[in-house]
């Protein structure tokens, strides 16, 4: 009879370097039988396929294993281009995530930034630090297949997401994709119609944000920006106006949404700077504005499990 292979490695990444640890990977897929490799190598773990993936979770019955099955990763539930969506978006940048105590999704380019800003002043560490991985999903339209693998491999997670149309569809979608309603812990949903960068401005951190631009590009960036585009056609077919000082929110709000990932950290930190000489630690927490001040209350419980 034919003899069953079975072939297992304990941390085969341990001091190669991160070439060496995918090449290592890929020489391991190419030996015959069953190969069981444990590793805590995002690098690894990003090389390996969906199907590949074992979790391995405390639990309150001890330790379990979870892994996502074939139905998980077929079609219907996940199409050719949903799974790219999950890989490109999940897996390749941001593999750490399957380690994590909580995996905090956010919508784009903005939050991905600041966030991990904010919430290092209120854990008095870096989220990394503290085991919370920050997921840009790319659209809420995204999360859903973020959420459900998520869901399939037991990484707690709470998801950030607009109040405009595209966060309340993008909610809606993940409830429909995991067939039932998602806790009240694991959304926090900003004021209606609002974006994060509207919501900074609605907040009032105009002048943070107008800081952070001129920190990025140059004091007269803001203004050269607008003076060039005044008159001109949005996206949507609307014109622009920054004629007046009335307009000012108007342009700063447009120069944000052209120009998605640059002034997200920085304006972030402006803002912090703001608080931290009269706050302590708890106090700089409850005085962010209050979807932001629930996201951290929320993820030290749900990471920690205190408040």
């Amino acid at each position: 009879a034919q003899p069953s292979l079975v072939s297992a490695f304990e941390e085969p990444e341990a001091h190669l370097h991160p070439q060496a640890q995918r090449a290592m990977f890929g020489l391991i897929e190419e030996l015959p039988g069953q190969r069981i490799v444990s590793s805590h190598s995002p690098l690894v773990t990003g090389y390996a396929k969906l199907e590949q993936i074992v979790a391995l979770r405390q639990t309150g019955e001890g330790v379990r294993c979870f892994q996502a099955s074939a139905k998980d990763l077929s079609p219907p539930n996940l199409s050719a281009a949903d799974r790219n969506t999950v890989e490109r978006v999940m897996l390749m940048p941001h593999s750490e995530c399957l380690f994590a105590r909580l995996v905090i999704l956010v919508e784009g380019d903005t939050e991905e930034a600041a966030i991990p800003v904010f919430g290092a002043v209120v854990f008095g560490c870096e989220l990394s630090s503290a085991g919370i991985t920050v997921v840009n999903a790319h659209g809420a339209g995204n999360m859903q297949h973020i959420v459900s693998l998520l869901e399939v491999l037991h990484v707690p997670f709470l998801i950030l997401v607009d109040g405009d149309k595209a966060g309340r569809q993008g909610i809606d979608s993940v409830n429909k994709k995991i067939g039932g309603a998602l806790m009240p812990d694991e959304v926090v949903m900003l004021p209606d119609c609002h974006d994060f960068d509207s919501f900074l401005l609605a907040c009032g951190y105009i002048e943070e944000i107008k800081s952070s631009i001129a920190e990025q590009n140059g004091d007269m960036s803001l203004k050269h920006w607008g003076a060039a585009r005044n008159g001109g056609e949005r996206r949507d077919g609307s014109i622009r106006n920054y004629s007046g000082p009335a307009q000012e929110v108007e342009l700063v709000l447009d120069y944000c949404r052209d120009n998605k990932g640059q002034y997200g950290a920085p304006a972030a930190r402006a803002i912090v700077a703001q608080m931290a000489p009269s706050l302590d630690r708890d106090a700089t927490c409850r005085a962010l504005p209050a979807p932001l001040d629930r996201l951290f209350v929320t993820a030290i419980r749900r990471a920690w499990g205190v408040l």
